[in-house]
Parts: C-alpha cells; structure tokens; sequence
C-alpha cells in the first residue's frame, strides 16, 4: 500500500524514475525501428526538396522577380520537415504507448502506483521519456538542416526555430494523446486515440491531430470562419545551386548504421561491477 506519509513521498529521487522511464523507451523496438523508417523517409524528401530548389534557382538566377519567390523555408525545410511529420503522425503513437501499454500488460503499473511517487510525477517522469525519444527521432531531419547549410544554403534562426518548436510541440501532443489511449485501453494492441470536441453544445470527432483538419473542425463548431492569411512584406528570396545526392550515402547508409550500432548496444545486458562479484554483492 502507498506509504499515508507525505513526508516520504517528497524525499523520493527522481533520477532513478527518469532513468527507468528512459531504459523502457530505448529498450523497445518501436523507437528504434520508427528512426530506421525516418532516416531514408526524411532523406528522400530533403534530397527531392534540394533537387527542386536547385531546379528553380538556375531558372530564377537571372531573374529577380523570379528569385523573390525561393524561399529555403519553404522550398526544403517544410518538406524535410514534412516527412517527420508524417513518421511522427503514424509511428510516434507506438513509442509513447509503449512507456505504459507495456507496463499495464505486465502488471508492472500496479506495482509503480504503490512506490512512494505522486501520480503527477509519474507522468512528468513519462511525458520526459517520450520528449527524449522526440529529440531522438528528430536527429534525422536536424541533420538535414546541417547539411543544407554545408551546401551553402540559407537558414532565418528565428523561423528555423519557430519550426522545431511547432514540430515539437505537435509531438508531445502525439505522445500525451497515445499516453492517455494506452491508459484507458487494455493493452498497446488496442490503443487508437479518437479524440472528441465539444464546443458550445456541439460535438465532432477526428482520428487526425493535422492542424489542417482539427482547426476548421474547431472553428466549424464554434460557428467561425477561418481567418485569412495576412500578406508580408517583399520577400528577397535565396536561390541556391547545390547538388544533394552525395546526403543519400548519409540518410540510406551512414546513419542507419549509427542507429543499428547504437541499437544493438541498448540490447546489451548490463554489466556488473567486478567489487561487487568479489564481495557477494556488498560495496
């Protein structure tokens, strides 16, 4: 039973939660086969975003006009981008649930619950294990970004970062939404969020988190129209000549291999420390 002392609840570590909570995601081949995915997915798109943007800077390099309208941003970042979000939209949901589907499977939650932790820091403790297994997965398309720039290409940090935060904060909301599937299903098998709106005594549902199809369901229910996009100022445009193809050798090669390395060595059973064989298992 939970220990009535609150005392004893605040006086307990966290590392030791986080770290198991860390060891359940690296352990399980969800993450690790989601970034096998991610790696030639993203590769591919940013190869082909690359290709085209070239395309069109050689047509528009004589040509300002033409050339106000190349923007990195949108030529290469958000079909980079937009590869991720498609693997963290499909595969990400089998990671988060991972970090309680297994344990409700198991019995092991049961056990969890009566350890001298608030419930609050439980899920702090699995909402940080998915935020890693985020940063994880996003490692593939960072490094497109890194590339791009080693082509000679443009980057405004301001909106670069303004893309990671969105990619970031649509993949914890991924990861909240698999969490609370995994929590109200019997096992990771039957875990498939169907998320319900509710907004002035009207109701619709979606299997999509997409903002393309939950922001004019919201404003359809709140009897809103959409708003229009405010037009900006003249834009300079980047065009860029950059051959891509020599990234493939990294997405298709280099870093699957880097993934499976690493992989392989999260399979490895731990190793015990020779004084504490020597000893009996006393330090």
């Amino acid at each position: 039973m939970r220990s009535p002392d609150p005392a004893v609840v605040q006086r307990a570590p966290f590392h030791p939660l986080l770290a198991k909570e860390l060891w359940e995601v690296a352990s399980g081949r969800a993450l690790w086969t989601m970034l096998l995915i991610v790696c030639p997915l993203v590769g591919y798109s940013f190869f082909q975003a690359a290709a085209l943007y070239s395309e069109a800077s050689s047509a528009a390099r004589d040509s300002p006009l033409l050339a106000s309208g190349l923007s990195p941003f949108d030529g290469v970042l958000v079909p980079t981008f937009g590869a991720l979000y498609v693997a963290v939209t499909l595969l990400f949901p089998f990671v988060a649930i991972r970090t309680l589907g297994r344990e409700k499977e198991t019995g092991a939650l049961r056990l969890l619950v009566q350890l001298p932790y608030r419930v609050p820091t439980l899920i702090t403790a699995k909402m940080t294990a998915i935020f890693g297994a985020w940063l994880a997965v996003v490692i593939p398309a960072c490094s497109a970004l890194a590339i791009w720039l080693m082509l000679g290409g443009h980057l405004y940090l301001p909106e670069t970062l303004d893309l990671l935060l969105g990619h970031l904060l649509y993949g914890l909301l991924v990861g909240a939404i698999a969490l609370f599937a995994a929590s109200i299903s019997e096992s990771s098998a039957t875990a498939a969020g169907e998320v319900e709106y509710f907004y002035g005594g009207r109701s619709d549902k979606s299997r999509s988190t997409s903002h393309r199809e939950v922001l004019p369901l919201i404003y359809a229910l709140a009897g809103r129209q959409a708003p229009t996009p405010i037009a900006g100022e003249d834009y300079p445009g980047y065009p860029l000549l950059a051959n891509a193809s020599p990234a493939l050798a990294w997405f298709l090669g280099g870093l699957p291999l880097l993934i499976v390395v690493a992989w392989w060595w999260s399979r490895r059973p731990p190793q015990i420390a020779a004084q504490l064989i020597k000893h009996g298992g006393q330090p």
